[in-house]
């Protein structure tokens, strides 16, 4: 959902961009971290946001610094600096045209009429859509059939009394759809995950948990697998309980997976630590991971600077454009120009990418460059997600759905 300008009226009278001169770029990497929080609340994306932000502050977009705060990986003077060798970019190709079979144009209203968000396939031509009543304010859930067009309500939400976070991060998995949604309670915040079957139904609760002790707290990722909800908590807030926890979807006490103590769900059942909030200089974010299900562990050699890796690829945005490098330190590249959504890669293989007039998807398998089109609204951006195969874009002409994981 693109980014309004009351949205940005709300950042920026959030204290983490009070007192951000133009001049002081260390602080863009807080800014960052501050508005992936805020996503919860806003379901903004995050770099249509910091663009927003950075030049209503008189900055660069990337300014001279990587955006997690710390210096370029790629101009480290460490002897231990991984080399990444320059790799132009290739001319654009219209996405329709590139990757034709992953690609569904769909029209900016529902068969019902009304306006719409789209969150996840169910299966190759059934997207999950939820609908609102006010702003992210979910009040129904629908299946939405990419080649008949035909809509089915999965089942209505109604939001419970004193929310702080409307329903979000809806998660697909074993016939059923799960989300979350956060309360205040004694200066705590309270999170409760929900649930529904997709062959329709109504809501239940469950389970509930204590998830920190302000308005920053919550869930940070949910996803559906072995008849469980399972998520991990944004542990921003001082007193958030972190690790991954678990409970049977048909409802019970949530249940904290043995050894998840500091752990966060990147692409499960691969989960990592640390989660990159430390501002220190030097910080790979997701450094080490491990696999829940088989206890195989990988390390990131990446040397230097400021990263965030996923389960092959390690990513950080620079001055110089986007510095990439396999977990093993190998293969290091520099996207010159390139300025990423978020340095965070899709499928192990996607990286989005932001341009003055639309938005790219760079195929680090084959090198392909695919052009989506422009936005609807300048500088709103999808979030890329690494388990996810969803990656669409509001244009004016309605909704680009590309399946990534329908691409050779």
């Amino acid at each position: 959902m693109p980014m309004t300008s009351d949205d940005l009226r709300i950042l920026l009278h959030d204290e983490a961009f009070i007192g951000t001169p133009p001049s002081n770029p260390e602080r863009t990497g807080q800014i960052e971290c501050r508005i992936a929080r805020r996503r919860r609340r806003l379901r903004v994306q995050v770099a249509g946001v910091a663009v927003a932000v950075l030049a209503v502050a008189g900055l660069s977009a990337v300014a001279s610094r990587g955006v997690f705060g710390g210096g370029d990986p790629a101009v480290s003077g460490t002897a231990t600096a991984i080399p990444l060798r320059k790799v132009a970019l290739p001319p654009a190709v219209p996405i329709e045209k590139l990757w034709p079979q992953a690609v569904t144009k769909l029209p900016p209203k529902l068969p019902n009429g009304r306006t719409y968000s789209t969150r996840a396939f169910v299966d190759d031509h059934t997207l999950l859509v939820t609908t609102s009543s006010s702003f992210e304010k979910t009040d129904a859930v629908w299946l939405y059939d990419t080649d008949t067009r035909r809509l089915r309500l999965v089942t209505q939400i109604t939001t419970p009394s004193k929310a702080t976070t409307f329903a979000s991060d809806f998660a697909v998995g074993d016939g059923r759809v799960a989300w979350w949604t956060a309360r205040k309670e004694k200066n705590a915040t309270v999170a409760e995950i929900w649930s529904a079957p997709l062959a329709g139904g109504g809501p239940h609760r469950v389970a509930t948990m204590r998830a920190g002790k302000d308005e920053d707290g919550g869930v940070e990722r949910l996803v559906i697998a072995d008849g469980k909800a399972i998520w991990s908590l944004a542990t921003f807030s001082p007193g958030a309980r972190d690790g991954i926890f678990e409970a049977p979807l048909t409802g019970g006490g949530p249940t904290k997976i043995p050894g998840t103590d500091g752990y966060h769900i990147v692409d499960w059942p691969w989960i990592g630590t640390p989660d990159g909030r430390d501002n220190s200089t030097d910080l790979v974010a997701f450094k080490e991971l491990r696999n829940v299900q088989t206890g195989q562990r990988r390390t990131a050699k990446v040397g230097p600077g400021r990263w965030i890796c996923d389960l092959t690829w390690c990513g950080s945005l620079t001055s110089r454009g986007m510095a990439l490098v396999r977990r093993d330190g190998s293969n290091g590249r520099i996207l010159p120009g390139a300025w990423a959504v978020t340095a965070q890669i899709a499928l192990d293989r996607f990286v989005a990418i932001s341009q003055l007039r639309s938005v790219q998807l760079y195929d680090l398998s084959s090198g392909r460059l695919a052009d989506l089109g422009p936005a609807r609204q300048p500088g709103s951006f999808h979030i890329i997600e690494p388990g996810s195969r969803l990656y669409s874009i509001d244009r004016a002409d309605g909704y680009l759905i590309v399946n990534l994981a329908a691409i050779r």
